[in-house]
């Protein structure tokens, strides 16, 4: 602690003003300068960092870093495996094909989880020159949301429904609803989704693909451009995510469940 910072003239001390009536080396006080404005440095960059993993990932790329020699790897490694290890915690497979997850993903939400889902969507998918992230009414909204607030766009969502305070012109998709067994069509109003978009589509799970077929119908008629699908969690037992990996969609499943019966949750890669 240096002296005479008891006395208000810290800032002097710093500037080396006072190093000689305290009796301080100069050149320790500069060094006592420079090491306290790198420090001021790193905690600037390590807080822009943490808030931009598109600027994480552009760091590396500009210094010539392996990303997965540095813990990039293994940082997916890890997105996926504490996802995996909540789903065989506490899911639970209900009649129907049904698994209950909502005590983390679309009920009650785990922020923090979600928050590194979407920074394992930045390392899948371009998320540098997107527009918009969509999803659809009403479970894979909190998904959507922390990932566009990740990548600084707007999220915006289908509809099941219309309501009073849509105006104008609407898109509209006619899916079918295994969840409720009906036809539903979902809409969004032309004034937020167009051609000049690029637009990721996020949904927290996928089982036959018929919402988020309905999305990519959206995007079509709006003439965006699609640059992805990202889906927390695929039932691949249903065939919705083969189809559109069969149809040359860039789609990627964080976890894709192969079984889930009373015998418990088994992942595709570990079948």
């Amino acid at each position: 602690r240096l002296r005479g910072r008891d006395r208000g003239g810290h800032h002097l001390v710093r500037g080396g003003v006072l190093c000689e009536e305290q009796g301080l080396p100069a050149g320790y006080v500069r060094a006592f300068a420079k090491a306290r404005r790198f420090l001021c440095a790193v905690r600037i960059i390590r807080r822009f960092l943490s808030k931009s993993p598109v600027a994480y990932r552009g760091l590396f790329c500009h210094n010539g870093l392996n990303q997965g020699e540095n813990g990039t790897e293994r940082e997916e490694e890890h997105t996926v495996q504490k996802l995996k290890d909540r789903i065989r915690r506490e899911g639970k497979v209900l009649p129907g094909n049904i698994i209950k997850v909502d005590g983390f993903l679309n009920h009650r939400v785990d922020t923090r989880l979600m928050a590194d889902m979407a920074e394992e969507f930045a390392r899948l998918f371009d998320v540098s020159e997107i527009t918009m992230v969509l999803t659809a009414e009403a479970s894979g909204i909190a998904l959507a949301t922390i990932c566009a607030a990740r990548y600084g766009v707007p999220m915006v969502f289908a509809k099941k429904a219309k309501s009073d305070n849509i105006e104008g012109g609407l898109y509209q998709s006619e899916i079918y609803s295994y969840t409720y067994k009906r036809k539903v069509t979902q809409i969004l109003s032309r004034e937020w989704l167009t051609a000049k978009d690029r637009v990721l589509i996020v949904d927290d799970f996928m089982a036959n693909g018929e919402a988020v077929r309905g999305l990519c119908d959206i995007v079509s008629q709006a003439g965006a451009e699609l640059v992805g699908v990202g889906i927390a969690v695929e039932k691949g037992f249903q065939g919705g995510g083969d189809r559109l990996r069969a149809a040359g969609v860039p789609y990627h499943a964080l976890a894709v469940i192969d079984r889930a019966d009373e015998d418990g949750i088994v992942f595709r890669d570990e079948a």
